[in-house]
């Protein structure tokens, strides 16, 4: 059996008090938890992980960007989250192919 959960990455930017950091958040493959709203609003979940993720310090703008395979981000401490637009209408395009119950996207705009 294999212990791996199909997902796929969404390239997004979070702000928090203290940093930016852009990355890839890894969201379930259509269906259930498929949007990033279900992934925040999980009540066993405290930090989400985001991969290839770079991060500056807010209080330091003019600082050198920071890298990291992998940053853990506390939700509660999540202000904002913006999804890359390029991603998040592929991710639409992709449910939308495969039925209306893998709704993955959410339009702002």
């Amino acid at each position: 059996m294999d212990p791996k959960v199909p997902t796929h990455p969404i390239r997004v930017m979070v702000s928090t008090r203290e940093y930016e950091i852009q990355g890839s958040l890894h969201i379930m493959a259509g269906g259930y938890q498929s949007r990033i709203s279900d992934l925040l609003n999980k009540r066993d979940s405290k930090f989400i992980p985001l991969t290839d993720a770079i991060f500056l310090s807010i209080r330091n703008p003019e600082g050198e960007p920071r890298h990291a395979d992998v940053v853990l981000v506390k939700v509660d401490c999540i202000e904002m989250i913006v999804p890359d637009s390029q991603e998040e209408q592929k991710a639409a395009r992709d449910a939308e192919s495969k039925g209306p119950d893998n709704v993955v996207s959410v339009k702002w705009r």
